[in-house]
C-alpha cells in the first residue's frame, strides 16, 4: 500500500533550530516538513546552547500538524555545593567565589575547575553558643551559614564576615583562612573594603551591624574600630540595617536602616556627608553605578510596595511610585545606567527611566511574568528575572522582549553575572553556569 505523508509545520522559539526525524536532519525552523501518517516518529528540535526538545509520536494526529516549541536555555555546567548559597557569587581577582554553607569555594570563571575551598569557617557547635543572644533575629536552622560573599583586600587577601561575628582573612592563592578579629555585634551583608591609601596607606573595612551601628576598622590593626557611628536614631528595630553597606565614591560608604534612613559617611574619618530620611520601611534595596553619566544610585522597594530611586551622589530622592492597586505594587527591582526594572506583586516586569517625570506612572515598557521571585539582575543589556516556579527569564532591556529562558532544578535564590556568564545559585544547593 502507498504511504501517506502529511504536512507538519514546526516553529521554535528561538528560531533557527534543527529539526530531526528519527535522527535525520530535515530542516531549520520555522519549517514545513512531510511526515508519514501511520508510522512511529522520533522528533527532535535542537539548537546550540539550548536543551533539546524531544517528542515521540506514535501516530500523527491533527494536533501534531502545528508544532510550536519553546526551547529552554541549556546549562553549560552545574555544580553541587555543600549547602544552598545565602548570597550571590562574586568574581574577584580572576576567580569565581561562592559562599555556601560555612565555606568559601573558589572556581575558574567558567566554573570548570575548582581551585580551593576554605573548609568550614564556622561550626554548628560554635553557633549554638550564641543562640541565646540572638533571640528576635534570624531563627532558621542555618542562620550561622555564611550570609555574604568575600571582599577583596590587599596583599592577596580576601575578607569574609561570618554570622558568628568573626572576620576571616583568606589567602586568595590557596584558600588558607584565619580569624583576623571579632566584631562586637553580628554583621549584616558583606563588609566594604577600601584598599586605597586613605589613612597613611592603611586598608579600611566598613561593616554594618545588627546593633544599628557602622564600624570601620584598620585591617592591619583591627581590634579597635577607627570609628563607630549610628545608622539612625531611635529604637533598635528602626536603626537596624536593612542591608550591608553600599559603595559610594572611593572613600565613601552609605548605610541604610530598616526605617528608611540613608546616611553617607567618609570612610576614613566617620564624618557624615549627607543624611536622607525616606519615612518608610525598606524591604529590599539594590545599588548600581552609572559611570557613563557620572551618577550613582540605588533603588528601594518598601513593605507597602513603593518603588524609590535615590541619587547616592547627592543624597536626594529622584522619584518614587506607589501604585493604587495592591497587585501593581512592587516586590523587587534592579537598575542599570538608564532605567529601573521592577517586579510587581501581581507578576509584571516594568521599566522606568531614571529621567521620568515625577507623577508620570506610565512605564517605558511592561511585560507579564509567569510569577514573581527574588530580585532581578540587570547586566549586558538584559534583565535576568528569577521566578518562584524555577525559571530564569532573559529579557531585553530595550523593549521587554524575552530572549531566552532556563528552568532550574529547584528555585533560583541568587544571580550574578560576569562579562560572559550568568551564575545561578538554587535552593537545591546547585551552582548553574549559563551563557548570557
Amino acid at each position: 500500500s502507498q504511504k501517506v505523508s502529511l504536512p507538519v509545520r514546526v516553529t521554535s522559539f528561538p528560531p533557527g533550530a534543527t529539526v530531526r526525524v528519527n535522527g535525520a536532519e530535515l530542516a531549520k525552523t520555522p519549517a514545513r516538513i512531510e511526515l508519514p501518517a501511520g508510522e512511529e516518529i522520533a522528533l527532535a528540535v535542537e539548537l546550540a546552547g539550548y536543551a533539546t526538545f524531544k517528542k515521540r509520536i506514535e501516530r500523527l494526529e491533527p494536533a501534531d500538524l502545528e508544532l510550536t516549541v519553546r526551547l529552554d536555555r541549556g546549562a553549560l555546567l552545574t555544580i553541587r555545593l555543600p549547602a544552598p548559597a545565602r548570597a550571590p557569587p562574586v568574581l574577584l581577582d580572576g576567580k569565581l567565589l561562592v559562599a555556601a554553607g560555612a565555606a568559601v569555594l573558589a572556581y575558574t570563571p567558567d566554573a570548570s575547575q575548582k581551585l580551593w575551598s576554605t573548609g568550614n569557617l564556622v561550626t554548628e557547635r560554635a553557633a549554638k553558643a550564641l543562640e541565646a543572644e540572638r533571640r528576635g533575629l534570624d531563627d532558621s536552622p542555618e542562620w550561622w551559614h555564611l550570609q555574604a560573599p568575600p571582599q577583596a583586600s590587599k596583599d592577596g587577601l580576601l575578607l569574609e564576615a561570618t554570622p558568628l561575628r568573626e572576620i576571616h582573612a583568606i589567602k586568595a592563592a590557596d584558600g588558607t583562612a584565619r580569624v583576623l578579629f571579632k566584631l562586637p555585634a553580628e554583621p549584616v551583608g558583606a563588609g566594604l573594603v577600601e584598599p586605597s591609601s586613605l589613612l597613611a596607606g592603611k586598608t579600611l573595612l566598613g561593616v554594618a551591624c545588627v546593633d544599628g551601628k557602622v564600624r570601620v576598622y584598620d585591617v592591619g590593626a583591627p581590634h579597635t574600630p577607627v570609628w563607630t557611628q549610628p545608622i539612625a536614631e531611635g529604637e533598635l528595630a528602626a536603626t537596624a540595617p536593612a542591608c550591608g553597606l553600599l559603595p559610594l565614591n572611593p572613600g565613601s560608604i552609605v548605610s541604610v536602616s530598616h526605617a528608611g534612613q540613608l546616611r553617607a559617611w567618609d570612610l576614613a574619618t566617620g564624618r557624615k556627608l549627607w543624611d536622607l530620611a525616606m519615612g518608610f520601611e525598606v524591604m529590599a534595596i539594590q545599588a548600581g553605578v552609572a559611570e557613563d553619566k557620572g551618577r550613582q544610585a540605588c533603588v528601594l522597594t518598601t513593605r507597602k510596595g513603593r518603588l524609590v530611586l535615590v541619587d547616592l551622589s547627592k543624597g536626594t530622592k529622584v522619584w518614587d511610585i506607589l501604585p493604587t492597586r495592591p497587585s501593581d505594587r512592587f516586590n523587587a527591582a534592579a537598575l542599570d545606567a538608564e532605567h529601573v526594572y521592577a517586579v510587581t506583586r501581581g507578576g509584571t516586569l516594568e521599566a522606568y527611566a531614571w529621567s521620568r517625570t515625577p507623577g508620570d506612572e506610565k512605564p517605558a515598557w511592561e511585560r507579564p511574568l509567569d510569577d514573581t521571585g527574588p530580585a532581578p539582575l540587570a547586566s549586558g543589556g538584559r534583565i535576568f528575572v528569577p521566578t518562584q516556579s524555577g525559571l530564569i527569564l532573559a529579557i531585553s532591556a530595550a523593549n521587554g522582549k524575552e530572549q531566552w529562558r532556563f528552568r532550574c532544578n529547584g528555585k533560583p535564590l541568587h544571580l550574578a553575572a560576569g562579562a560572559k556568564y550568568l551564575y545561578v545559585c538554587t535552593s537545591e544547593a546547585e551552582l548553574v553556569v549559563l551563557e548570557k
